[in-house]
């Protein structure tokens, strides 16, 4: 059985809590803490909230028995020499830390920096170049600023050429400036429902950052027989437990191997192809990043 965390009653207590320690090793590499009175990055508040979410039993553990009887899965965690119990509580954390995210989450607003990047991107679209004092441009352009009824409308090459000289000055001199140029306002009525892939993208990047470190032992023998193969994949480790924890109830995460065929059946490795360079422009309900 796997130890119960113990109840929550202390704003540091998941510090020197260890079945917390992969929980702690992964939020203080992904989701630091800025602390505006010393101006530096600290330890994460994520552990915390995972902590007090869990204690008010707000964290789902009905998978549970399905973990605890996966011999496929114990056997590669013994595998790679992993606590079975601080593993459960990383993949707990990361689950719902992944549907915060991507579950009727709050949409980001772009920062100060984006804005202002993505206008002299525009105008830079005119292809201005210098010719003594002035900008001439080979394309043609408007820059509408509506406040009130009557719309400010700039058209002239050479003025819009001026504010793309001036957004980017401006962002070189305050590059470091991360208070001025990216915080955003929130609303908090935009919301948004991401596709399940955005959550087994999301699951496989964190758990995959953790895993890298660790080799396994080619020798672990099977606890059903030694008939039986031990995998050390990662990947299969992760399409495991993406099944295990209900993130997808596609059942073929969980086989190695395409259902009557000695083919692997890698189908985390393809859904991955699908999602390499996507963006997840949300904020978080519960972990406030």
């Amino acid at each position: 059985m796997i130890q119960e965390l113990p109840k929550y009653n202390d704003l540091n207590a998941y510090l020197d809590q260890p079945l917390l320690e992969y929980v702690n090793k992964v939020a203080n590499h992904f989701w630091m803490f800025y602390d505006p009175e010393i101006q530096e990055l600290t330890y994460s508040h994520v552990p915390n909230i995972f902590h007090r979410r869990y204690s008010k039993g707000e964290i789902k553990t009905e998978r549970l028995l399905k973990y605890e009887t996966s011999t496929e899965v114990q056997d590669t965690l013994k595998a790679f020499g992993l606590d079975r119990e601080k593993f459960w509580y990383l993949c707990l954390l990361i689950k719902d830390y992944v549907e915060d995210k991507t579950i009727d989450a709050i949409v980001d607003n772009p920062t100060h920096r984006e804005e202002l990047t993505s206008l002299a991107f525009e105008i830079d679209r005119l292809k201005p170049k210098r010719w003594a004092d002035l900008f001439l441009t080979e394309g043609k352009g408007q820059l509408i600023l509506k406040i009130g009824k009557h719309p400010l409308i700039i058209e002239n090459g050479h003025t819009l050429a001026l504010i793309k000289v001036a957004i980017e000055e401006y962002l070189d001199r305050n590059q470091d400036n991360t208070i001025l140029l990216d915080s955003a306002p929130v609303d908090f009525e935009k919301r948004k429902t991401y596709a399940d892939g955005y959550r087994i993208f999301l699951f496989d990047k964190y758990l995959s950052w953790f895993l890298q470190r660790f080799k396994a032992d080619k020798n672990t023998h099977s606890s059903a027989g030694n008939s039986f193969a031990v995998s050390i994949d990662k990947k299969l480790l992760i399409s495991r437990m993406l099944f295990i924890l209900g993130i997808t109830d596609d059942e073929a995460y969980y086989e190695e191997f395409k259902e009557n065929s000695s083919s692997k059946n890698d189908k985390l490795k393809n859904t991955l192809k699908n999602y390499r360079d996507v963006k997840i422009h949300t904020g978080s309900n519960y972990y406030a990043l």
